[in-house]
């Protein structure tokens, strides 16, 4: 299997992922809980990124190279807050449709980007709620 293949077959799951990991984190984050369910989620979308990520690193034909040009694909597996910036992938897609349509595609293209540009802010809202959350509990705990 090609790394090419591969990340033609895992694109959409994913992104599944992303979605997932992010509705299962805003629970976390909002509601302020640890359900079983919750945590589950969340574990299985990190081992589904650290899992995409360590087969494009074999796949990869170049493997220094690959892992200094994905850096941000580490990022993303490292730290939870970005594992929405998955989502994010899908602009690969929109480059390869836009050759094909043209001007018809800028428009969703412009949709895209201010959609992406809501996923950052959402997801860093859930991040600094989450610290503020932990501040607080641990103010009252001394």
């Amino acid at each position: 299997m090609t790394q090419e293949t591969w990340r033609r077959r895992s694109e959409w799951p994913l992104v599944i992922a992303a979605v997932l990991f992010l509705a299962a984190y805003s629970v976390q984050v909002i509601s302020n809980t640890d359900a079983a369910v919750v945590e589950f989620l969340i574990w299985t979308t990190w081992l589904a990124f650290a899992g995409d990520y360590l087969i494009n690193l074999f796949l990869a034909p170049n493997r220094g190279r690959w892992f200094v040009r994905n850096l941000h694909e580490l990022a993303i597996v490292a730290l939870p807050a970005l594992r929405p910036l998955r989502l994010l992938r899908l602009v690969s897609l929109l480059r390869v449709v836009h050759r094909v349509g043209g001007n018809a595609l800028r428009g969703r293209v412009l949709i895209f980007v201010l959609s992406s540009a809501a996923l950052l802010i959402y997801a860093g809202a859930l991040a600094v709620l989450t610290r503020e959350v932990s501040d607080t509990l641990r103010d009252l705990t001394q």
